[in-house]
């Protein structure tokens, strides 16, 4: 009989990793146990990176000069946050570090950038992704291109590399300048792979949504953001009510997007995932539901359930159908 029972490898390996990933802050106490958790862990460390807020951590850096291949491996999603928090450090120091480490990282699955990190180099090196499966970006910006007259906007090429395997699309792109708007809704149906796309509502009119809708038909879920339109609103403009929309109420609040970004990397509940239940709600009838939907990110706090949700909604109805009666009596 063994004096010193041991689990099987398999087991320890299970409960380390579980243990890791639900209490993060355990885990350089676990890196010391043994060589064997350390392998097993040290990934771990490297799944996500947030970058820009501060520089980067040292051990990152010394990382990426000399283990690169390690990198390769561990790294799933990078977030390329605002450089601000890099002073004194130059703008072009901070650009160059991010994307020596976006070239390095070519297992990422998901990437989210700011307006800090953009342009046809950003672009070069996400078509170096071939894993790349989810983009959070401000697409027009990835096609510019700055020359000593200006900027110069670039068509969006949909069969850049970048975009080959892509199936869900966050954009920052601000839809209510008429360039940008057609320059995006003139790509965005010929991404090859595109299956969910998030967008701000602002600028879009409901022959804008119709016709995005028509021109994706692999399109499964395309959610449409907004803080200021309301049921009513959006019923009385003639949006479309088809099965694949959702609608979000969730404003331009910069932490309020990215939390929301960081939550799905992580494996939590996100967006995209309350409105995917939705869509499968709906197509689970026997007559697919078409209706105005909406949907919070699971990390606001007091976020409502739907039911709360709708008797807000009804309230809006409400008093937007007293006030057209009111303006009527005038």
């Amino acid at each position: 009989m063994a004096t010193n029972p041991r689990l099987p490898l398999e087991l320890e390996r299970d409960i380390f990793e579980t243990v890791a990933i639900r209490s993060p802050g355990t885990i350089p106490s676990l890196l010391r146990v043994a060589h064997r958790v350390l392998q097993w862990i040290e990934p771990l460390l490297y799944t996500t990176l947030h970058l820009g807020t501060v520089p980067p951590r040292a051990d990152l850096l010394r990382v990426l000069h000399t283990r690169r291949a390690f990198l390769q491996a561990s790294v799933r999603h990078i977030f390329f946050d605002n450089f601000a928090g890099w002073e004194p450090l130059s703008t072009s120091t901070f650009f160059n570090t991010a994307l020596d480490i976006l070239q390095t990282c070519t297992g990422a699955t998901s990437i989210g950038t700011t307006n800090s990190f953009e342009g046809p180099r950003v672009l070069t090196a996400l078509g170096g992704l071939s894993n790349l499966r989810r983009l959070a970006v401000d697409l027009c910006a990835l096609f510019k291109k700055t020359t000593p007259e200006g900027n110069h906007w670039a068509p969006i090429d949909p069969t850049h590399p970048a975009f080959a395997r892509l199936t869900h699309l966050a954009l920052h792109d601000r839809m209510n300048t008429q360039r940008r708007r057609e320059r995006v809704l003139a790509a965005v149906p010929h991404f090859p792979a595109l299956t969910h796309l998030r967008i701000a509502r602002v600028g879009l009119s409901a022959a804008d949504v119709q016709g995005l809708l028509e021109q994706c038909p692999r399109l499964q879920l395309l959610i449409l953001t907004s803080d200021e339109d309301t049921t009513a609103k959006i019923v009385r403009r003639g949006y479309p009510t088809d099965v694949r929309l959702v609608w979000g109420r969730v404003g331009d609040v910069f932490d309020e997007f990215w939390d929301d970004w960081m939550a799905g990397c992580e494996g939590r509940e996100d967006l995209w995932e309350r409105a995917e239940t939705v869509i499968a709600t709906r197509r689970a009838t026997p007559v697919p539901i078409k209706e105005v939907r909406w949907v919070w990110p699971p990390h606001i706090r007091n976020d409502p359930d739907q039911d709360e949700l709708n008797d807000w909604m009804e309230t809006e109805e409400d008093e937007e159908t007293e006030e057209h009666d009111s303006d009527n009596d005038l």
